[in-house]
């Protein structure tokens, strides 16, 4: 899971408006999810904190997977403008801005996206481990466990057997199974 850290970024204003987030920071999905709430900003006058009504207000990120269900909102009486994202399939920190078009006013949502569950095993480091027998190998086994997306998951742990033959795989236990060394008996 991802750590969620207390970033929030001052508002750039201009001198006609001033973008404040109302909801949807911080939040987490899985990799290719729908955020549970949408990110909603107000759009207020910096001399007297009054909303503005009917502005278009634009949503967008850097990420190009991330979709917005209205990438061009407007504000309502209240001011306020909001839109639903569905995040990219790549794990990690997003950061998403909300701006009003023609002006330097803009703020930034920061959310998550996780790693879904593990879907495969991949290996890292791809060595021809062909050996006499009674010998130890040198060159550890090195996998990744990925989520559908390629992500990363970690946590989980590998049972290591053989598939022909026979020895013994001694697992490194501070790699929750990721690694193993190989040795032969035949």
């Amino acid at each position: 899971r991802a750590t969620l850290t207390a970033m929030r970024e001052s508002p750039v204003q201009s001198a006609n408006y001033r973008v404040e987030i109302v909801g949807g920071n911080f939040q987490r999905a899985s990799a290719g999810d729908r955020l549970i709430s949408p990110l909603s900003v107000r759009v207020v006058n910096p001399a007297n904190s009054s909303p503005l009504a009917d502005l278009p207000v634009q949503f967008y990120s850097v990420e190009p997977g991330i979709m917005f269900s209205d990438p061009m909102a407007r504000t309502n009486e209240y001011g306020v403008a909001m839109t639903n994202a569905t995040l990219d399939q790549i794990a990690g920190r997003k950061v998403i801005t909300a701006r009003v078009p023609e002006s330097p006013a803009e703020i930034a949502f920061e959310v998550y996206s996780l790693a879904r569950e593990a879907d495969s095993i991949r290996p890292i480091i791809t060595t021809d481990l062909k050996m006499r027998s009674r010998q130890t190998s040198s060159n550890p086994l090195v996998v990744s466990v990925q989520d559908i997306y390629g992500n990363p998951v970690s946590g989980v742990a590998i049972d290591w057997s053989y598939v022909e033959g026979g020895g013994r795989l001694d697992a490194d236990p501070s790699t929750l199974g990721a690694k193993a060394m190989i040795e032969t008996n035949e």
